[in-house]
């Protein structure tokens, strides 16, 4: 699961393609999301292929961006219920920076 949205960032790169790595629970405390980002679908896929061994020799890693956005508890509404994945990926969405992204 991902969203597709082009983003440029502060040194000028435009990133198109974000996933979340990683979420962190803090009970009573936040949300933690790891938001990583891809200059396009295919920059990821070279990613997933190289976890699964798919690329011999010396590899070329696709340039990345990270970030983490916290979400505080009062904040989390029903995030945790359910498909985590589908309510954080909408909450996400709703986000500034993600207005009007689409899932891929």
């Amino acid at each position: 699961m991902a969203i597709q949205i082009e983003i440029k960032k502060d040194n000028g790169i435009i990133l198109s393609y974000h996933h979340i790595a990683m979420i962190t629970v803090e009970v009573n405390q936040c949300v933690t999301l790891l938001v990583r980002s891809y200059l396009d679908q295919e920059a990821r896929q070279y990613d997933k292929d190289y976890a699964t061994g798919k690329i011999e020799g010396e590899p070329t890693f696709p340039y990345t961006d990270a970030e983490y956005i916290s979400i505080e508890w009062k904040d989390i509404g029903n995030l945790l219920t359910g498909d985590i994945m589908t309510n954080v990926y909408n909450w996400l969405k709703d986000q500034p920076e993600y207005t009007g992204a689409t899932d891929v």
